[in-house]
C-alpha cells in the first residue's frame, strides 16, 4: 500500500533530513525507492516536513513576467526536488501527491495550496506568531497587570535570552561596549533666565537623572524610576527635548567613568537572515525571531503622538525595565534618534543613550557642598553689562583659610560613580527658530464624479 512506502537517508541529500531519518528511522522493510535495507521513515513524515517549508518560505505566484506569460518561480515538484536534494522522481511525485491530498481543501471554491499549474517563489520569513504574542503582551500591560506580569516576563525571556548569538550584516553583535571617557550630551529646557541661574548653582544634580521622587515617566522609564537620557552629540540632545521658540536650553556633557555595556536597539534592524536547514524547527524559530527583531527597533523608537503617550510607552518601559535586570548585565540601551534626518547633517552622531538607574550615578550629584556662584552678565563698564553666563566653584575653607581639597574629594568621589559632568563644557542656547524637514505630497484634483439627479431634493453646500 502507498501509505507503507518508506524512504531511506541515502535517497535524500538534504543534511538535516538525512540525519533525521538516521536518528529516527527503522530497518523494517527497508527503502521503497532504492530497495536497500537501510534505516527508513514513512515518506509521509518527510512530506509533512516539506509542507512546513512551503508554509514558511514559499508562496504561489500568479503574476506573469513582464515579457513572458509564465509567472516567475518554480512548480512544486521542482521545489521539492531542490530542497530535499533528491533525484528520485517517484519519491518527488509521492510527496507532491501527499501534499495535495492532505493540505488542499475539500471544497472546490476554496483556495488550493498545491496545484500543478502554480509557480512558487521564495518570500521573506514572517514573524506572525511573535507579532501576535507581542500584541497580546501589550494588551496585557494596558488592561491587566502593569507590574509582576508573568506573561510579559515569559515573552521577553524567550525574545532576549540568546540575543548575543544574533549577528548583524557586519558580523557584529547588538550587544556593544562603550569605551571609558566617551562623552554624552544631556539637554534641559528652561522658560526663563532665572530658572537657568538656579539650575547652574548645582549642575551635577540639576542636569543628571532626577531624584526618584520627582522622576517623571518617559519612553524608557516608569514614573519614579530615574534613568539617564543622553545623546551622542549636542545637536541630537537639543532636538530630542524639542524646545519651543523663545525658550533656553543648557547642554551638559557627561563623561563615562567606566566602560558601559549596552544593547544597540537600532542595530537589530541589521540582523542577518539566519542560516540553517529549512527543515530544522530550531532554524525556523530563529528565523522567526530574527525577522521580528529586525522590526523591533522601529516599534521601540518610533515617535508616539497624541494624548495617550503614557499608555503607549508601557511596552517600551516594560522592555527597558526587563533589560535593566537581565542576565546580560546591561548598563543601558542605545538607539538612533528619530528627531534628526540622516540627510540633515551627515557628520554628527545620531544615537541616543539611556542608562539604567543602577548605571547613571553622577559624581558629586549628592554632595550639598558642590555649589557654584552664577553670574549671567558681565560688567564691562559702569552700568554696561553683556550676557556672559559664568559659574565659579565655591570652595569652603577652614578657620585658617585653608581648603582641605583631599578631604572634600574623598568624601564626594565614589567608586561606583558612572558619569562625571564636565562643568567647563556646558553650553547655553537661546532658541530663536525651528526649521522642520518635511516630505510633501500634493493633493491631486481628479476629474469630477457625475451623479445622476433622480429628482430628489439635494442640499447643496458651497
Amino acid at each position: 500500500m502507498e501509505e507503507e512506502k518508506k524512504v531511506c537517508h541515502e535517497c535524500i541529500g538534504e543534511e538535516y533530513v538525512k540525519s533525521y531519518i538516521k536518528s529516527n528511522g527503522k530497518r523494517n522493510g527497508g527503502c521503497s525507492y532504492c530497495l536497500r535495507s537501510r534505516k527508513s521513515l514513512p515518506y509521509g513524515d518527510i512530506a509533512k516536513m516539506m509542507h512546513k517549508v512551503f508554509e514558511s518560505y514559499y508562496e504561489p505566484n500568479f503574476e506573469p513576467e513582464l515579457y513572458w506569460d509564465t509567472p516567475r518561480g518554480e512548480d512544486a515538484s521542482s521545489v521539492i526536488h531542490r530542497e530535499l536534494q533528491t533525484d528520485d522522481e517517484f519519491l518527488v511525485a509521492d510527496i507532491y501527491g501527499f501534499l495535495e491530498n492532505k493540505y488542499n481543501p475539500v471544497r472546490l471554491d476554496e483556495f488550493e495550496k498545491y496545484n500543478e499549474e502554480y509557480n512558487y517563489v521564495k518570500v521573506d520569513f514572517y514573524s506572525d506568531a511573535l507579532d501576535l504574542a507581542w500584541n497580546k503582551m501589550l494588551e496585557s500591560l494596558k488592561s491587566e497587570a502593569r507590574y509582576f506580569n508573568q506573561g510579559v516576563k515569559i515573552f521577553l525571556d524567550d525574545l532576549f535570552s540568546d540575543i548575543d548569538s544574533y549577528k548583524t550584516k557586519g558580523s557584529s553583535s547588538a550587544l556593544k561596549e562603550i569605551e571609558l571617557n566617551t562623552i554624552f550630551y544631556r539637554a534641559r529646557v528652561f522658560d526663563s533666565i532665572d530658572e537657568v541661574e538656579v539650575a547652574l548653582k548645582r549642575p551635577e544634580l540639576e542636569f543628571g537623572p532626577p531624584p526618584s521622587k520627582i522622576a517623571r515617566a518617559g519612553r524608557m522609564n516608569a514614573s519614579g524610576i530615574p534613568v539617564f537620557y543622553g545623546a551622542a552629540s549636542a545637536e541630537v540632545a537639543i532636538a530630542e527635548v524639542r524646545p519651543a521658540v523663545g525658550s533656553y536650553v543648557i547642554v551638559a556633557p557627561f563623561e563615562a567613568l567606566q566602560k558601559l555595556r549596552v544593547l544597540d536597539i537600532s542595530s537589530l534592524e541589521l540582523i542577518s537572515h539566519e542560516k540553517g536547514s529549512k527543515f530544522n524547527p530550531d532554524s525556523i524559530k530563529r528565523l522567526e525571531k530574527s525577522s521580528f527583531l529586525r522590526t523591533l527597533s522601529k516599534i521601540l523608537t518610533i515617535p508616539v503622538p497624541g494624548k495617550n503617550v503614557e499608555k503607549e510607552y508601557l511596552i517600551t518601559q516594560a522592555v527597558s525595565e526587563y533589560l535593566s535586570i537581565s542576565e546580560h548585565e546591561l548598563d543601558g540601551i542605545t538607539f538612533n534618534s528619530t528627531q534628526i534626518s540622516k540627510a540633515s547633517n551627515r557628520s554628527i552622531d545620531r544615537y541616543n543613550i539611556v542608562l539604567f538607574k543602577k548605571s547613571s550615578s553622577v559624581r558629586n550629584a549628592d554632595d550639598a557642598r558642590c555649589e557654584y556662584k552664577v553670574e549671567m552678565h558681565e560688567n564691562i563698564e559702569e552700568d554696561f553689562y553683556v550676557f556672559n553666563p559664568t559659574i565659579r566653584k565655591i570652595e569652603y575653607a577652614d578657620k585658617k583659610g585653608k581648603i582641605p581639597v583631599l578631604t572634600i574629594r574623598r568624601a564626594t568621589y565614589h567608586p561606583g560613580d558612572m558619569l562625571k559632568l564636565n562643568v567647563d563644557g556646558m553650553s547655553f542656547f537661546k532658541v530663536e527658530g525651528v526649521v522642520f524637514e518635511v516630505k510633501e505630497n500634493k493633493v491631486n484634483l481628479g476629474e469630477p464624479i457625475i451623479v445622476k439627479d433622480d429628482g430628489l431634493d439635494l442640499d447643496i453646500h458651497l
